[in-house]
């Protein structure tokens, strides 16, 4: 469903919210919109406070560490049981090359993952 409403605010980058509320109306993704329209935080959208800006960066940045996450676990298990083909053993071994220089706080050397 994201990545709908994402596509659409996109495509139409001076979008309001009524307008993406009724572009998807009748939709099956409507329920939802209407109830993320109703979230409090939603006003906050308003105040001066809010650095929407950092708060999307901030998730964006979860969403990336939850994919690392989920391959870092996918390649152990191939690796455990002798599965990986040498393309992953390599991704498997340049990620945990990574992991251990941020751990030591040295900057990553080489070719980064395009995960």
């Amino acid at each position: 469903m994201l990545r709908e409403v994402v596509g659409f605010c996109q495509a139409n980058p001076h979008v309001t919210l009524g307008q993406v509320s009724a572009h998807f109306e009748g939709s099956e993704f409507a329920a939802p919109i209407e109830d993320a329209l109703a979230e409090p935080l939603l006003a906050q959208a308003e105040s001066a406070e809010l650095d929407l800006e950092a708060e999307v960066a901030h998730w964006v940045g979860e969403l990336r560490e939850d994919k690392l996450a989920r391959r870092r676990v996918e390649l152990v298990r191939l690796v455990e049981a002798g599965t990986a083909s040498p393309e992953q053993l390599a991704e498997f071994k340049a990620l945990y090359a990574r992991l251990e220089a941020a751990r030591s706080g040295n900057p990553p050397t080489g070719i980064r993952s395009k995960l």
